[in-house]
């Protein structure tokens, strides 16, 4: 990291801020001992305005301007730090770390190392202000924030200058196709590149072997829009004739195809086709292995090799591509979509589940051949997707860490 970080101080009053440049400077020193760039600004407005053309890794806040209230404006109104805070939120990610002395305004946002609260009236401010400082660096999201804008921008600028601009003649009446493939081409620059800015940004490596994919590939975080094929579902049994809304103990994938799903026209699906996730944890092969870790065996090799064939649809005794595993990421354990275990439930009681996550693709297209039953082996055997082989020394390895 050869750049210093850059903070922006917002407070109204002159002396807090200047003091606060000095302050957060020990804590955001960089890997090369770099001091950050401090930038005090004493109005909200313009600070806003900063934020909307300049980058910045760290903000400090302030909630009330004192101003304001000496002029006679009704305290929420003089609570100006607030509304800067959730325009800021509504257009950019950055780190904010409020120092203010209304303190019981924020503690509802507190949510460390993304949005911390520090009190003014503490007795040992200056030592929180720093560590809550530190910590935000320390994430490592301000360095993973950078790193991504610079993808972005190079990826955009080499591909207006050596596309968009070689072939302006043919594109211009077709503007919106450029839209559509500077898209693809930023989808398909990060499918490949997720190990290297790991590496770049310092992570610990998790080796991948070959032409295997690392778990955490399997899936699209946080999906928005419409509920599609392939997308991983959180909550109540769905066996029930009135789904339990408190009751959120199932996982389950949807199967029906995402062109019947869509919200923008009429909807085809008046019911969903899911199937259920068990998770492996329920398994006897999963339940003999770690047994004979805990009995001092083991990790026996022949129970081993009945573990991995299950988690490859391969399990002995039992119809091949019955089950389909998904590794564990994030919110996800280790499950295993069961396709006898098909439900239907109507469209409405969607709404009834969390959507945690998405498959990616092409898993999400590789499950739903496993829907297809009786026609599944000829379509496996000749509509091969190519899809990689999930590294299981990865995902075995993360279940006995946490066995």
């Amino acid at each position: 990291m050869g750049t210093p970080w850059r903070i922006l101080v917002v407070d109204d009053d002159r002396d807090i801020s200047e003091n606060l440049r000095e302050l957060v400077g020990p804590a955001a020193v960089n890997d090369t001992g770099d001091s950050p760039d401090v930038e005090v600004e004493l109005s909200f407005d313009v600070a806003l305005e900063t934020l909307a053309r300049e980058d910045f890794d760290l903000l400090v806040l302030d909630v009330r301007n004192q101003a304001m209230e000496r002029d006679g404006w009704a305290p929420e109104d003089a609570d100006e730090g607030l509304g800067v805070f959730e325009r800021i939120r509504r257009r950019r990610f950055i780190p904010v770390v409020f120092y203010t002395a209304l303190s019981h305004l924020v503690e509802g946002l507190d949510n460390p190392p993304f949005v911390q609260v520090v009190s003014k009236l503490s007795n040992d401010r200056v030592m929180e202000l720093r560590q809550g400082v530190a910590a935000a660096f320390d994430s490592g999201f301000p360095r993973l924030h950078r790193a991504l804008r610079r993808h972005v921008e190079a990826l955009t600028r080499e591909f207006m200058m050596e596309f968009v601009e070689r072939n302006w003649r043919e594109l211009r009446d077709h503007r919106a196709d450029v839209a559509h493939l500077l898209m693809r081409r930023l989808g398909i620059s990060f499918e490949g590149g997720a190990s290297q800015l790991a590496s770049e940004l310092g992570y610990p490596p998790e080796e991948v072997s070959g032409d295997m994919v690392h778990p955490a590939r399997f899936y699209v975080a946080l999906p928005s829009g419409d509920f599609r094929m392939g997308d991983v579902l959180h909550g109540p049994d769905a066996r029930l004739s009135e789904p339990d809304r408190g009751n959120s103990t199932h996982w389950y994938v949807i199967l029906t195809p995402s062109c019947d799903l869509v919200t923008a026209r009429t909807v085809k699906a008046d019911h969903v086709v899911l199937a259920e996730c068990r998770p492996i944890e329920r398994f006897d092969h999963y339940q003999s292995w770690i047994e004979a870790q805990k009995s001092g065996e083991g990790a026996s090799k022949t129970k081993r090799q009945k573990l991995e064939r299950l988690l490859t649809s391969r399990p002995n005794g039992q119809p091949e591509d019955r089950y389909h595993y998904l590794p564990a990421a994030f919110d996800i354990p280790d499950l295993l979509v069961d396709n006898q275990a098909i439900v239907h439930i109507a469209f409405k009681d969607l709404e009834c589940y969390t959507r945690v996550a998405s498959l990616d693709s092409p898993y999400a297209e590789e499950l739903s051949h496993h829907a297809e039953e009786l026609s599944h082996r000829f379509h496996r055997y000749i509509g091969r997707l190519g899809t990689p082989d999930l590294d299981l020394e990865i995902a075995l390895s993360r279940i006995e860490a946490t066995s």
